[in-house]
């Protein structure tokens, strides 16, 4: 469901469906998160991506090279400057 909606353009509705699911008990995994993670950054969604990776993080779900991956390229190829948050 998640892939689905990223790959027709609904970020907004995945990062919302994520939502409901952790609302209703489910624990989503590093696979739904990379999903939403690669969605926000294939959108130039930098920022949104980086605070999803934060609650990642937070919660002690342990990101794995497709994380990483997505992240760096969003970073590299994301809005002007963003070449430079790669680095950090």
């Amino acid at each position: 469901m998640l892939k689905g909606l990223c790959k027709t353009g609904n970020t907004g509705r995945a990062v919302r469906f994520l939502r409901l699911m952790e609302s209703r008990g489910y624990e989503p995994n590093i696979v739904a998160y990379n999903t939403i993670l690669d969605c926000l950054c294939k959108n130039g969604l930098l920022k949104e991506a980086l605070d999803l990776f934060s609650e990642v993080k937070v919660k002690g779900i342990r990101p794995d090279i497709f994380t990483y991956t997505c992240l760096i390229h969003g970073m590299c190829f994301g809005p002007a400057g963003g070449g430079n948050k790669a680095f950090e």
